[in-house]
């Protein structure tokens, strides 16, 4: 069962998940900021595996709005990210296309850039290595 931890100072949800079969330590926490008034980064630490992923799914479906936000998946804190992540952010670009948004992914590791790489999914998603890289539109 998943935790939402709510910080004082902060204004979105944090779902921290314990991956079955794993120590502890190994958790899944994604967390969503604004980038700018138009963008919002939700950034993903731990392991997008059959356990997480349709939190994750949950949480990107549902920050995306007709008419934006865009949304930025930072992916660059994950430490296992398969098939069922990638089936998320498949799910997630289809949302943010029927809602007019921009969608972008921000990958660094190995262990996210591979399985883009070997579906062809880097063609398709717009990848940027950090978050600093990734263009913003205009403010409203």
């Amino acid at each position: 069962m998943g935790v939402v931890v709510r910080n004082a100072d902060r204004s979105s949800p944090v779902v921290v998940l314990p991956s079955p079969g794993h120590p502890a330590a190994h958790v899944f926490t994604a967390a969503v900021e604004p980038l700018s008034p138009s963008t919002l980064v939700c950034a993903v630490t731990g392991e997008v595996d059959l356990a997480t992923a349709p939190r994750l799914r949950d949480l990107l479906v549902g920050q995306i709005r007709l008419g934006g936000p865009d949304l930025v998946v930072d992916l660059g804190e994950v430490r296992f990210f398969g098939a069922t992540g990638l089936g998320v952010l498949v799910d997630a670009l289809a949302a943010a296309g029927l809602a007019g948004v921009g969608f972008c992914v921000v990958a660094r590791t190995r262990r996210v850039l591979l399985p883009l790489s070997a579906t062809g999914l880097d063609l398709v998603f717009a990848v940027y290595p950090h978050v600093e890289g990734v263009p913003v539109r205009a403010d409203p």
